[in-house]
């Protein structure tokens, strides 16, 4: 599968990847391959750049290109602008984690081999050993800043800077009364 990556990460063109472990099929366009891991920035359904996903490259068991619907994402795409994505080190998850920390993104940490239907939002806050501290972000119901912490072996991927995950982050904030790092 790494070479037919490669190709596309070249013709960077509009794919859906689906990996072994997750629900959802990941829409979006390759931009980097590094040692173990792909970057995938997203598209939404709309055809708007939506973040991205950091995934290992050994959990890609399926990639399609040029179906009419992702053609069709690709033509409303070309008068946009690729957004930058922050410098990751793809060395490894730690490595991952804590360039995100240093970037201070909002993030989604997916643990799929645990639980597929979960995520954790928030900003990554340090890494101790070989756990992730992650500073999280309640929910539109719940609103609250609190510490999560997960197993940096469990993870299976990151999203970063989604839409979704935006607003929990500004609702939050706002909710709160705090100021955004961002």
């Amino acid at each position: 599968m790494e070479g037919i990556i490669k190709q596309l990460i070249q013709k960077q063109e509009v794919v859906d990847v689906d990996t072994y472990n997750g629900d959802d099929t990941l829409v979006g366009i390759l931009v980097t391959q590094s040692g173990d891991f792909v970057l995938l920035q997203r598209v939404a359904e709309e055809g708007l750049y939506d973040g991205g996903t950091i995934i290992e490259l050994s959990n890609v068991f399926r990639v399609r290109a040029e179906t009419n619907a992702l053609k069709n994402q690709m033509q409303v795409l070309a008068d946009q602008k690729l957004p930058s994505m922050p410098r990751i080190d793809f060395a490894c998850w730690r490595g991952i984690l804590q360039s995100l920390k240093e970037s201070d993104n909002v993030v989604s940490i997916h643990c799929e081999n645990v639980d597929s239907s979960m995520c954790w939002v928030g900003q990554v806050a340090a890494i101790i050993d070989d756990v992730v501290e992650l500073r999280s972000f309640g929910t539109y119901d719940y609103p609250e800043i609190h510490r999560t912490y997960l197993n940096i072996d469990d993870i299976t991927r990151i999203d970063l800077d989604r839409r979704y995950e935006l607003g929990i982050y500004t609702f939050v904030m706002e909710a709160l009364g705090e100021k955004k790092a961002r």
